[in-house]
C-alpha cells in the first residue's frame, strides 16, 4: 500500500493575535475545516464555540492491512471489531465507521492520537489471534495509514469509502449487506428497523469471547453472538449528521 501517510495536528498557543480569552482551559483548538489562515481558525473557533456551543474536532481514516490472512473465520472478524470498540473507549476515541475485511481493515474515528489507539486495537489482537492459531509475531504490516479528513465533503467521502469496503471488493451486494461492517447501524429509527438481541449475563459467558480480566465499561453490552452491541458504541449521530438523511445515506452507500 506505499508509504504510510501520518496524520500532522496542528496546535495554536495564546498569543497577542490570539487573545487567551479565545483558548478555554486545557483546550486545543484543531483546524476548521476550509480554513487555512491562523487567524481565521482561531477567530472561527471563538466565534462559533460562544454562538452555538460546536464542537470542534479531529476525523481520521485509519487503514491496516497484512500480507497474510487476518481474520479467518466470524470470530475473528468479531474480535476485531470489539478490539476497535473497546481501544476506543480507552484512548477517549469516537468510533464513526468501519469495515473489516480478511487481510485489512478500515476506521473513521474520532482520535487525538492515531498511533496510540491503533496500537492498542492491533497489539491486543495480535496477542489473541496468535494464541488461537498458536502463531509467533507481530500480525500486519509494522505501519499504518492514516488520513485526516479535513472538510465536510472529504469526511462524506471517507466515511462512504469505508461503509462500500465489502462492495468494493465484490464481497456483498449492498454494503449493509457485508456483516463486518458498519453500514446497518445507521438511519435505524428512521427506517423503523431494530436488531434483536441476548444480552449476556455472566462473567462465565463472557470469557468465551472476550479476554478473562476485561472489565466492560458502563453502557457496553455483549450479545451472546460475541459481539458488543453496536448501537452504544458507534457515533451513528455524527455520521447521520453528515449524510443529512437517511435517503441521502443509503444512495451514497
Amino acid at each position: 500500500m506505499g508509504q504510510p501517510f501520518v496524520a500532522v495536528r496542528e496546535r495554536f498557543e495564546p498569543s497577542p493575535a490570539f487573545p487567551p480569552a479565545w483558548f478555554p482551559k486545557g483546550s486545543e483548538y484543531r483546524r476548521i475545516a476550509g480554513c487555512r489562515n491562523q487567524l481565521n481558525i482561531c477567530a472561527l473557533a471563538h466565534y462559533f464555540q460562544n454562538s452555538y456551543s460546536l464542537p470542534f474536532i479531529f476525523l481520521d481514516h485509519l487503514c491496516a492491512s497484512a500480507p497474510e490472512i487476518m481474520f479467518r473465520v466470524p470470530e475473528d472478524y468479531i474480535q476485531g471489531i470489539n478490539r476497535a470498540c473497546l481501544s476506543a473507549y480507552s484512548h477517549d476515541t469516537h468510533l464513526l465507521a468501519y469495515a473489516f475485511m480478511s487481510n485489512h481493515f478500515h476506521i473513521v474515528a474520532e482520535t487525538a492520537n492515531p498511533d496510540v489507539y491503533m496500537g492498542s486495537i492491533r497489539n491486543g489482537y495480535t496477542k489473541w489471534f496468535n494464541n488461537k492459531y498458536g502463531r509467533q509475531g507481530p500480525l500486519g504490516y509494522l505501519s499504518f495509514h492514516s488520513v485526516e479528513l479535513t472538510t465536510a465533503d472529504h469526511i462524506l467521502d471517507g466515511i462512504t469509502y469505508v461503509l462500500r469496503n465489502g462492495v468494493h471488493h465484490n464481497i456483498a451486494h449492498y454494503p449493509s449487506g457485508y456483516p463486518y461492517s458498519s453500514a446497518k447501524y445507521y438511519f435505524m429509527k428512521d427506517l423503523g428497523f431494530q436488531f434483536k438481541y441476548s444480552p449476556v449475563h455472566t462473567w462465565k459467558e463472557q470469557r468465551k469471547h472476550l479476554p478473562w480480566n476485561t472489565k466492560l465499561p458502563s453502557g457496553f453490552t455483549l450479545d451472546k453472538s460475541g459481539l458488543l452491541i453496536q448501537e452504544q458504541i458507534l457515533q451513528s449521530a455524527m455520521v447521520e449528521h453528515y449524510y443529512g438523511t437517511a435517503r441521502n445515506g443509503l444512495n451514497s452507500t
